[in-house]
C-alpha cells in the first residue's frame, strides 16, 4: 500500500527521487512517502538528536508512516 524511502541525505535529488523516477517511467502508480534530512540549515548536534530533529529516529519514521496510513485512499 505504501512504499516508504528514509536517507539521511536531501530528500531532493536522494534514493526516494530515484524510486520515485522508477515507478512513473514504468508507469506505476503508488503511494510515496520519502523521509530524509530537511532541505535547511541544522544546528549540530549529536548524531541521534540529529535524526530526532529531522524526523529519522525509529519513533518518528514510525510516526511518519501511521500518520500517511491514516490518509491513504487505499486504507
Amino acid at each position: 500500500r505504501l512504499i516508504v524511502t528514509v536517507e539521511e541525505n536531501a530528500v531532493a535529488g536522494g534514493a526516494g527521487s530515484a524510486v520515485s523516477e522508477v515507478l512513473s517511467t514504468r508507469g506505476i502508480k503508488a503511494d510515496l512517502l520519502m523521509l530524509g534530512v530537511p532541505d535547511r540549515f541544522m544546528s549540530q548536534d549529536n548524531p541521534a538528536m540529529m535524526r530526532e530533529a529531522a524526523g529519522l529516529s525509529a519513533n518518528r519514521i514510525s510516526e511518519s508512516i501511521s500518520e500517511r496510513l491514516q490518509r491513504s485512499p487505499n486504507r
